[in-house]
């Protein structure tokens, strides 16, 4: 009796950690739409009711992985995109981020995001950046959130992060991908200074003078 028990109360865990990794896979999913909403395929309206429909769906998950990180981006996306909303989804952002900090405080990029909304406070974007950098220095999809805040913010990043968002971009400058990333970046925010000592491929000089290239080209427009 006692075995058949424990059997059927192993057989009800697999069961209840199996619906939980169903509903994690479905909210992973809605990483799409924050690619749509970037690439102007989705507005503000469908994005909203993504955003509540993510809500919800992590209202109803017990075991919580990533989603309030995939919630998070899509809220700061908004709060970036809106023109009426923008603080409303700012602080939205930060506070599931913070719930996704909580939650997995290993991973790299909601530091980095952190830093990004809170990039007005000195002593927090550094310490944020700190985190994310110590994290992700190297990995790939962190690397490609960093990108835009070191370069964007890099006179308020104390030396530390200087040194180690310097490591960073030129690591990201040995792969074509991220390598353009940064290279395009630094064109846009006037950071090219920074990275010169780093170009040594062909393919650094050729898509650097493209993007000034288009630079210039939008600017004369």
């Amino acid at each position: 009796m006692g075995f058949k028990l424990v059997k059927l109360l192993s057989f009800m865990i697999l069961i209840y950690i199996g619906i939980n990794c169903i509903q994690m896979g479905s909210t992973e999913k809605y990483s799409d739409f924050i690619e749509d909403y970037i690439t102007n395929e989705i507005d503000e309206k469908q994005a909203k009711i993504y955003e509540r429909i993510l809500e919800e769906k992590i209202q109803n998950t017990y075991l919580i992985t990533t989603q309030y990180l995939v919630l998070g981006k899509l809220q700061l996306l908004i709060s970036e995109k809106s023109k009426r909303e923008t603080d409303i989804f700012l602080n939205k952002s930060r506070e599931s981020l913070i719930k996704s900090a909580n939650t997995i405080p290993t991973n790299a990029e909601q530091w980095a995001l952190l830093g990004l909304i809170e990039k007005k406070d000195k002593k927090k974007l550094n310490y944020y950046i700190e985190k994310s950098l110590e994290l992700g220095k190297f990995d790939e999809d962190n690397q490609r959130t960093l990108i835009r805040i070191v370069l964007s913010e890099w006179e308020n990043l104390n030396e530390k992060n200087i040194r180690n968002s310097k490591e960073m971009l030129s690591h990201t400058l040995l792969y074509f991908k991220n390598g353009l990333i940064t290279l395009k970046s630094a064109v846009e925010k006037d950071k090219v200074e920074i990275i010169k000592d780093m170009l040594k491929e062909n393919w650094h000089f050729h898509n650097l003078k493209k993007f000034i290239n288009e630079k210039n080209n939008k600017k004369s427009t």
